[in-house]
């Protein structure tokens, strides 16, 4: 039914709750996994960038490519750590991808570009203001990924 899964992952454990999800997907059906992690250089709550930044010290406009540069580093690393795990698990095929830029964007748009019919993806459980203030990635990804069943899964599940 699926053949390729879209994995979006920010690196927080909320996110990480999607993993088994897509993982039994394509064992399934014999799918292949595309995990996908958006550096957003506007996301300054970002716990890789947060910690980056705090390593490095004071970082003055110039040094916060330099940030950057190094939480998309750091943003792969673990996506091939993730993927390992997958293939060990005996998932066949994982690609990874880090994009930098707005994840509301990028989401869908790796979907249609990696031709993936299922997207698998973690709330981080927002509401209220929270939601209101930094919106919900998720929500945003059901109502602009139309090329792709997309299934929501909450880190409590």
């Amino acid at each position: 039914m699926y053949q390729r899964i879209l994995l979006p992952l920010d690196s927080s454990v909320q996110a990480e709750a999607a993993i088994p999800h897509a993982q039994a997907a394509a064992l399934a059906y014999g799918a292949a996994i595309h995990l996908l992690q958006v550096v957003d250089p506007a996301d300054l709550s970002s716990p890789i960038l947060r910690h980056t930044i705090e390593r490095i010290g004071n970082l003055q406009e110039p040094d916060r490519s330099a940030a950057l540069e190094a939480w998309a580093s750091a943003s792969q690393d673990y996506l091939t750590n993730v993927a390992d795990k997958l293939r060990a698990a005996g998932v066949s095929e994982v690609s990874t991808q880090v994009a930098e830029g707005n994840p509301y964007a990028l989401i869908p748009q790796a979907a249609a570009d990696q031709a993936c019919d299922l997207v698998v993806i973690a709330t981080h459980g927002r509401s209220g203001l929270g939601r209101a203030l930094l919106g919900s990635v998720a929500d945003h990804v059901v109502r602009n990924t139309p090329t792709a069943t997309v299934l929501i899964v909450h880190p409590d599940e």
